[in-house]
């Protein structure tokens, strides 16, 4: 694992000048300097993941990345090829560039291409037919904020549990946006708005979860720093507040000091910490590190999710937290069994 870790820091510290390496050889400067910088970016991010990947050992994680970017730049006329060859080059100067054993990302590598060598899967949409959650789509990409937010109220007037409307309407379609939008048939203007929408939606079915204080044991949930996609934090906090939990909710990119002091004013026995990126498994690494090292935590239970725990299983147990859950029920459901005995 001590080569592994190295080989990982070390991608880490060169990912930037590796990348622009490939971006020089696979284009020779013929894009313009905009164009040239998102590559550069882009290529950087590959390069990143793989570090995220081989640092906690799971292949995996980076063919998942790479089944998304296949998938991204397919949809913006990118040809696979290109890719291909992008993967091939940053094997070569990596090879070139790293002072250790690279027989690691020699792995990893071949897992990437075996898997560009296959067809693309069908990104499949998760919405049906003359469905609320299709009635509620179509709300939010026509614009229409009121009609979205009326469809959502009237659905919970008329009798359909908040829960339900969480994870089969609000859940089903925010999955569908973040399709359209690596589909490149919404625009990130587009996407931000639908997201703001279903975040009004969610504010206003929060009233009717709301229980007095301290009837439960207390949380806190939190999104890493560095991440910036909240809604499913949100979405398991009100899971535990609907569960008869004493919440805190401390939302997106939350810095690990300000964290470790809502934990001790809170006096909260459970952390459930949100990650949607492969990008940011390192800072759940060190979040959880800081909460451990603190004698006065030591008690805490820490709970993760998010998309890099639903690819690699066992990721959770690497990074040293206490479960992981893939949605907001098993959450609740883990964090009741994580506590057992604690103090309602």
């Amino acid at each position: 694992m001590q080569v592994a870790s190295t080989a990982a820091d070390h991608i880490a510290v060169r990912a930037h000048a590796v990348a622009v390496r490939v971006v020089d050889a696979q284009y020779a400067r013929d894009k313009s300097e905009s164009v040239r910088e998102q590559c550069i970016a882009d290529t950087e991010n590959h390069l990143r993941s793989l570090s995220e990947a081989i640092r906690v050992g799971s292949e995996q994680l980076f063919v998942d990345y790479i089944d998304w970017a296949r998938t991204f730049l397919s949809s913006r006329h990118v040809s696979h090829q290109l890719l291909t060859e992008q993967l091939a080059l940053l094997q070569r100067f990596l090879r070139d560039d790293l002072p250790e054993d690279i027989s690691t990302i020699d792995t990893f590598m071949r897992a990437a291409l075996d898997r560009l060598a296959a067809p693309e899967a069908e990104l499949a949409t998760e919405i049906e037919p003359e469905t609320l959650a299709e009635r509620y789509l179509e709300r939010l990409l026509a614009y229409d904020r009121n009609g979205a937010l009326s469809l959502i109220h009237g659905a919970f007037v008329s009798g359909t549990s908040i829960r339900e409307l969480y994870i089969d309407i609000v859940q089903r379609v925010q999955r569908e946006i973040g399709r359209l939008w690596q589909l490149n048939q919404l625009s990130v203007a587009q996407e931000h708005y639908c997201t703001a929408v279903s975040q009004l939606a969610l504010a206003q079915l929060y009233p009717y979860l709301m229980h007095a204080p301290g009837l439960g044991p207390r949380m806190v949930t939190a999104c890493v720093a560095g991440e910036l996609h909240e809604m499913g934090a949100r979405m398991v906090a009100d899971f535990f507040e609907m569960d008869g939990w004493d919440t805190t909710y401390v939302g997106a990119n939350t810095p690990d000091g300000d964290l470790v002091q809502v934990l001790r004013a809170r006096c909260a026995p459970l952390l459930a910490i949100s990650a949607t990126l492969n990008l940011h498994i390192s800072a759940v690494r060190e979040l959880i590190h800081t909460v451990r090292s603190a004698p006065d935590l030591d008690h805490v239970k820490i709970l993760v999710g998010g998309r890099p725990f639903c690819v690699a299983g066992r990721l959770w147990q690497r990074l040293g937290a206490d479960g992981c859950a893939n949605d907001a029920d098993e959450a609740v459901r883990m964090g009741r069994r994580l506590l057992v005995g604690a103090p309602s």
